[in-house]
């Protein structure tokens, strides 16, 4: 009689938490998906920022790169520019040279 009691004892124990477990309802509320939404949209939105940080900093490299660029050749055109006067006086002086002469 006592196993019988035992038996029967745990198979209600059973069948109660049976009935309360298969009925789970598993909506979320709309403040929970909201909530949910504006993280995303906030990480994505992040995520912009970093890879639109990224791009300047690239063009910001590329236009130092081409500034340097630039200034070499702006210095190499005047280093050209000072010869080619030096090399006109010179030339001036020697027609002096020959018209004296």
């Amino acid at each position: 009689m006592r196993k019988i009691k035992f038996f029967l004892s745990m198979l209600a124990i059973a069948g109660v938490l049976f009935a309360t477990t298969s009925c789970v309802d598993n909506t979320e509320s709309e403040s929970v998906s909201a909530l949910r939404n504006a993280k995303a949209a906030e990480l994505n939105a992040q995520a912009d920022y970093l890879k639109a940080q990224a791009t300047v900093a690239q063009t910001l490299a590329a236009a130092e790169a081409a500034l340097k660029t630039a200034q070499a050749a702006t210095e190499a055109s005047v280093a050209e520019y000072n010869r080619a006067l030096a090399q006109k006086a010179v030339a001036e002086g020697e027609a002096q040279k020959l018209r004296a002469e």
